[in-house]
């Protein structure tokens, strides 16, 4: 099945079979302003920028002519994506909506070296990461954090999962919208959906990089536990465009 944007996707199922995660990154943060590392310790969980508020409002009105097949509207804690949400909810006409909120889809914690530090930090880190696990095979590289401290992407997609197949059975043939992050409700969960179907790719891809308000759609089967990547919007990836459209 070619990968659809979310846009696509949503003219395209009116009555889902399934169900169906929307995650949405949240809009600009305090912390995309001053070039920091947005994380999930105390000190990078910061609020929207007024572009950032833009944004979110932006996506709610993209979001506005399909309000009626959200049912179900769940956030990351942190401020960033919790804002997103409000202001998304109000912009479609859907604030009477219950914000649901969820701790297994906040952030991903980088460590203390990283979390909420300039990105010439993390850019030091991740050179270092890049040089140990040149020779590494894809499985290492999941299960590996070059920060003692922080949480592996593994570990990351497994929350993540148990989020969405939690939602499945709770909601099932429904369309549910979650406001998260870059790495842990997008970046890992399309890295993970594809290794669960033998395709092995680099989290590092230039081209994969979410923008602000990004989405992304999984469809959730709870009974093989299994999630598919349908559709993707605000953000180019290589491999997809390569083989997938």
């Amino acid at each position: 099945m070619p990968i659809l944007n979310t846009y696509q996707f949503l003219q395209e199922t009116q009555k889902p079979e399934t169900t169906y995660v929307i995650f949405a990154r949240h809009g600009e943060s305090e912390s995309n302003a001053l070039k920091r590392v947005g994380g999930s310790s105390r000190l990078s969980d910061v609020n929207l920028t007024e572009k950032g508020m833009e944004e979110a409002q932006q996506l709610g009105e993209a979001l506005a002519p399909f309000r009626g097949q959200f049912k179900t509207i769940y956030s990351s804690p942190l401020n960033r994506a919790h804002q997103t949400a409000s202001i998304a909810l109000k912009a479609m006409g859907s604030e009477m909506l219950e914000l649901n909120i969820d701790e297994r889809i906040k952030e991903k914690f980088f460590g203390k070296a990283i979390d909420g530090q300039p990105h010439a930090i993390y850019n030091q880190f991740a050179e270092k990461e890049k040089a140990e696990t040149e020779k590494m095979s894809f499985s290492q590289k999941w299960g590996y954090a070059v920060v003692e401290d922080a949480e592996k992407h593994q570990k990351v997609y497994e929350r993540v999962k148990a989020f969405m197949l939690d939602v499945a059975k709770k909601h099932p043939k429904e369309i549910v919208l979650a406001f998260g992050h870059k790495v842990s409700s997008i970046k890992i969960p399309v890295i993970g959906a594809l290794m669960e179907n033998g395709i092995e790719v680099d989290y590092r891809d230039p081209s994969f990089n979410p923008i602000n308000c990004s989405t992304v759609v999984f469809a959730v089967d709870p009974n093989l536990e299994k999630i598919e990547l349908i559709a993707i919007d605000g953000f180019t990836f290589s491999l997809l465009a390569n083989q997938y459209q």
